[in-house]
């Protein structure tokens, strides 16, 4: 039986790689995301159905994770790893489309999410890493220095 489902609360970073697995694994979304969805249905009753194993934990949004990293570590090692390259490709005072950097960060991060790319580009805006230039919506930032954490 075929019915189109609505489901509220989904980690669109964990959404977004889901969507890029299927277009990885059959080269397009359309007439293939239902029978993806549905295997990946079938893998989660088969872990966790009546064969054992423990329900995932639930109710911890703030906690969730990729790969097993909680997000605000994963985006703090994400921004580093950034930072190393574009010091690789950029000399402090060169600058980058705003384009270009959601590019090498969907590369360089694997998220694909609008939200999840912003969030890595405030952080090094934040950090005083890159500097927004123009106005608004800035489509052009300046490498400002080379602040890498240890």
């Amino acid at each position: 039986m075929k019915k189109k489902i609505d489901v509220r609360g989904v980690d669109l970073e964990v959404w977004e790689q889901f969507k890029a697995l299927v277009v990885s694994r059959h080269g397009k979304l359309s007439r293939v995301m239902g029978k993806a969805v549905t295997e990946a249905l079938k893998l989660y009753i088969e872990k966790y159905g009546s064969s054992g194993g423990s329900p995932p934990p639930g109710g911890r949004e703030s906690t969730h994770t990729s790969r097993g990293v909680p997000r605000a570590s994963r985006i703090e090692r994400d921004v580093e790893n950034i930072k190393t390259y574009l010091l690789s490709m950029i000399e402090p005072g060169g600058s980058l489309s705003k384009k270009s950097l959601e590019n090498i960060i969907m590369n360089l991060s694997n998220v694909y999410d609008k939200r999840s790319v912003q969030a890595r580009i405030k952080a090094l805006v934040a950090d005083g890493f890159l500097k927004p230039e123009g106005h608004n919506g800035s489509s052009i930032y300046r490498l400002t220095g080379p602040s890498i954490n240890s």
